[in-house]
């Protein structure tokens, strides 16, 4: 480590010539990296990957007129010389920037008025010019109007899902309430949150709650399912007008025995009353081969039905799932001569009863009398299918109060909010984080092709189901045991009525979205990759479950300030997000360009408008918080200015709103971000800087 040196007769260590471990990379490549890949610049435009600049004009476009008889396709984009090179834009006062020019296409479409089938009438394919985009220049910085800015990295809350316990509120008796967060990186937020009562909600965009189980009834939960879900059964069996309890060891072991259990050859108490049942205990049970053990009726009241119970002889249903057990419903099971019912196993210890309980507030389930009728009036309608309608329009209402509530707009409002590709977007990042709180990662989604050609290759590629007409009719009964479904072309005639099932819960894009594919291969690979960017139904139901066990104690909250729940946001993603802004504002522009004036005579140059675009670039460049005049004291000053992280900004936090927990020094600081380099004043711990050997990774 350190070098010896003689000094007069004397031996001194020299600490000031250490011997370098590791080479340290290039400073700067965080910057300059994150530019390349937005850009893309050297890259064919075939070959260029779906992030970035590439990555925007693939989500904005294609754009369609309001009838859909035009449609305006994006196909590349290049880089031309810019006008000044770095010294001129220096000396001169202005941007270092390329024109850029994009490639569009405009598609118009002839439309059958009786069989509304499309043909093409013209297409006409032109380069636009779509404003200029800054350069990077090789130190890492931007000229702008003559003077030398960087773009400071953002360091800001991950996208994913969030456990937490509400420090906000005061409560009586010290009682902790647990919450969760599902934060997509665009879209709406969802909260799902205990009451005073254990009753669980859910806020959408933290408006009006809503009970939990009216959300998962609108992703087509049935009740029963959502019992099954959440809870271990305990079968009753009736003997001789006795009640005794099926001997199962993932409910029995941790009981306690509510009478002297004896060993029915030698009559020896096995194990005494009111004693725990170990896993020892199971094991004796078990040899003495007792496949019951008796109950007293008192224990089984308050209890409550896991299943429906039907009277043997009549088919008359006795009492419905959930109700609870009562003396007058064990009279009654003893007469009609049921020979057992299922109860749900709930101690009030590692198993509450709070989502049962939320089931019983939420007035969306269909009566007794309802379900008769719908059966006697509706044949082919399913009670899951009425159910979730009932939710919908619930759920509108409380989004939408005072807007008169039909099916139609209701499906439409909550398939835009959640299942829209193009307005919510979890990221590949908010994805990856799901998956991995849930333990989804190995557990890969469930694919449904409906096709009558190519089951083979379906189910050789990795679906878990294929099948033709036969899969819609289950589909039409109820059946949704998959994540989901794709078609065949020759199938689009039958899978509308699928489809009406499906669109609303996003287990399937509507037909103009392209639910239908030749390349099954390709498609179901892309699916089990698993960077679907829109929820999905499992999702909420495995945080919901997630949920319910961190309060029942099992679990852990997580760390707001832990690194893993925070990422780097770079020059290359904040443009990025601009990038997309502008585009959003020249989409509309063109679809009423497109509605207004005659299709058929327009060139794609006469319906984009760039300004719209560059004003939000510009404005970006010149006054965002993220954009700095660059620090030039001294060469090192520029090198930590390009390496600073930020926690404000926009999407950030503000300096009045954050703690001291947001600013202090988490341990997994260390070895990423520097623990000490960070101003004073009201900034302290908001900026902070990248350690030496601290590099950006893909996720951030």
């Amino acid at each position: 480590m350190a070098s010896i040196v003689p000094v007069y007769r004397r031996y001194r260590k020299n600490f000031s010539k250490i011997k370098e471990v590791l080479e340290i990379s290039n400073l700067i490549d965080v910057q300059k990296r994150s530019y390349e890949k937005f850009l893309q610049a050297d890259v064919d435009p075939e070959n260029r990957e779906p992030v970035g600049l590439q990555g925007v004009f693939k989500t904005v476009f294609p754009i369609k007129d309001f009838y859909e008889t035009a449609s305006l396709e994006f196909v590349s984009y290049r880089f031309t010389e810019p006008k000044y090179d770095m010294e001129e834009c220096l000396l001169r006062g202005m941007t270092y920037a390329a024109p850029i020019k994009v490639t569009v296409r405009l598609v118009v479409w002839d439309v059958n008025e009786e069989t509304k089938a499309k043909s093409i009438k013209a297409v006409k394919e032109q380069e636009v010019y779509f404003g200029e985009i800054p350069l990077m220049t090789e130190n890492g910085t931007f000229i702008i109007n003559g003077t030398e800015r960087v773009i400071v990295s953002q360091l800001h809350r991950s996208p994913g899902v969030f456990f937490d316990q509400d420090q906000a509120k005061p409560h009586s008796g010290g009682k902790v309430l647990y919450y969760a967060r599902i934060i997509p990186y665009r879209g709406s937020w969802i909260d799902f949150e205990f009451d005073q009562k254990d009753i669980l909600y859910v806020r959408i965009d933290r408006r009006r709650k809503i009970p939990v189980t009216v959300f998962l009834r609108s992703l087509k939960y049935t009740g029963q399912e959502l019992l099954d879900y959440f809870y271990r059964k305990e079968k009753i069996l009736i003997r001789k007008g006795k009640f005794a309890k099926e001997v199962s060891k993932d409910v029995l072991v941790g009981q306690k025995a509510t009478i002297d259990i004896l060993d029915p050859e030698t009559h020896k108490v096995i194990l005494k009353k009111h004693r725990r049942i170990t896993e020892e205990s199971y094991k004796r049970l078990e040899m003495t081969k007792i496949t019951a053990i008796p109950v007293e009726p008192q224990d089984l009241l308050e209890r409550y039905l896991a299943r429906d119970v039907v009277d043997p002889e009549t088919g008359e249903v006795i009492a419905e799932y959930n109700e609870e057990v009562t003396e007058k419903f064990l009279d009654q099971v003893k007469e009609r001569k049921v020979d057992g019912f299922e109860i749900l196993f709930i101690d009030n210890i590692n198993v509450s009863s709070s989502l049962r309980d939320t089931m019983v507030i939420d007035k969306i389930e269909l009566s007794r009398e309802e379900k008769e009728k719908l059966s006697r009036d509706e044949p082919g309608r399913s009670i899951r299918e009425k159910e979730a309608e009932r939710a919908l329009i619930d759920i509108y209402k409380r989004l939408r109060p005072g807007d008169p509530p039909t099916l139609e707009t209701a499906i439409n409002l909550f398939h835009n909010l959640f299942f829209n590709p193009e307005r919510y977007d979890l990221s590949k990042v908010g994805r990856m984080k799901l998956n991995h709180k849930l333990s989804l990662k190995g557990n890969p989604p469930r694919i449904l092709v409906i096709t009558e050609k190519w089951k083979k290759e379906a189910l050789d590629a990795g679906a878990t189901y294929a099948g033709g007409r036969e899969l819609i009719d289950r589909i039409l009964g109820g059946w949704l045991d998959f994540d989901e479904a794709i078609a065949t072309p020759e199938m689009t005639d039958e899978i509308q009525r699928a489809g009406k099932i499906l669109y609303p819960i996003g287990m399937m894009p509507s037909l103009k979205e392209g639910t239908l594919t030749e390349d099954v291969r390709g498609r179901i690979r892309k699916i089990l990759e698993d960077e679907k960017a829109t929820l999905r139904r499992r999702d909420v139901l495995e945080v919901v479950k997630y949920l319910i066990r961190l309060k029942d104690g099992q679990g852990s909250v997580d760390d707001i300030d832990h690194l893993g729940n925070r990422r780097v946001r770079t020059v290359g993603e904040l443009l990025e997000n601009q990038y997309h802004i502008g585009l959003v504002r020249i989409e509309r522009a063109i679809k009423e360009r497109m509605s207004l004036q005659d299709i058929e005579t327009l060139m794609p140059h006469d319906l984009i408008n760039s300004k719209p675009l560059s004003a939000v670039i510009k404005e970006f460049f010149g006054s965002s918080q993220l954009s700095q005049f660059m620090d030039q004291t001294n060469p090192l000053s520029e090198i930590t200015h390009k390496r600073r992280l930020s926690a404000l900004g926009p999407g950030g936090l503000t300096r009045e709103r954050a703690g001291f927990e947001v600013r202090d020094v988490h341990p997994t600081h260390y070895g990423r971000i520097c623990p000490i380099e960070t101003p004073e004043g009201p900034n302290i711990g908001l900026i902070t800087s990248l350690s030496t050997y601290a590099r950006v990774n893909d996720y951030g």
